[in-house]
């Protein structure tokens, strides 16, 4: 081995630092796809609770058999 191929103590501080660096950035990304998939999925609950609201309101117009 030449000089060029040693391996030393700077050099794996450098790729821990840097492994680090990178699973820390990972576990952000994992967090804000999560974070923006319950998130959408929170949305379209609501927009669905809010469509069968609306049409439990035309549905009990349509059959007030008092107003009628």
């Amino acid at each position: 081995m030449g000089d060029s191929m040693k391996i030393n103590g700077v050099t794996i501080l450098w790729f821990m630092i840097a492994t680090g660096l990178l699973a820390y950035a990972f576990s952000l990304w994992q967090k804000e796809i999560y974070n923006r998939g319950y998130w959408r999925g929170r949305a379209v609950g609501w927009d669905m609770h809010r469509r069968m609201i609306n049409i439990e309101k035309e549905v009990d117009k349509v059959f007030d058999y008092e107003q009628n």
